[in-house]
């Protein structure tokens, strides 16, 4: 944006630049130079202004398009950059979410046996001792 301003400026200055001459010129010649050639030389000038000032507003925008298709690719290479990241951490948050969940499970599943294998000790002692009660304490010593 910087570039674009600059070469508007200076293109500007030139401009003034040259007409300022031309109008000295003029003040100066006027005397010295008859009428239609210092007609032909002030338009022979001004056509010369007219063509560069036409060839800066061509680089002008040549530049200025130039200027947009970088940030453009830059944009673009920034935001799939970061679609990637994105990517890439959304899929590890998954795989670690998914690992937690298994072990989660698996620690659960422990548990869970660990409780039965508990209840199905203390059925098996009220069992005994249902039948130590029944049967008395004599048949099992004996």
């Amino acid at each position: 944006m910087e570039t674009v301003i600059l070469v508007t400026v200076l293109s500007t200055l030139g401009v003034v630049a040259m007409l300022t001459a031309i109008v000295v010129m003029a003040f100066k010649l006027r005397n010295k130079v008859d009428g239609n050639s210092f007609e032909d030389e002030v338009k022979t000038i001004y056509n010369e202004i007219e063509q560069k000032t036409y060839a800066l507003q061509v680089r002008l925008d040549n530049e200025s398009e130039s200027i947009h298709r970088e940030l453009n690719d830059r944009f673009n290479s920034v935001d799939r950059r970061l679609e990637n990241q994105f990517k890439e951490i959304y899929q590890q948050t998954n795989n670690e979410s998914e690992e937690i969940r298994r072990l989660i499970d698996s620690r659960l599943d422990k548990l869970d046996s660990k409780f039965v294998n508990g209840i199905n000790h203390l059925k098996k002692e009220l069992e005994f001792n249902e039948v130590k009660k029944k049967l008395g304490d004599t048949i099992l010593t004996d």
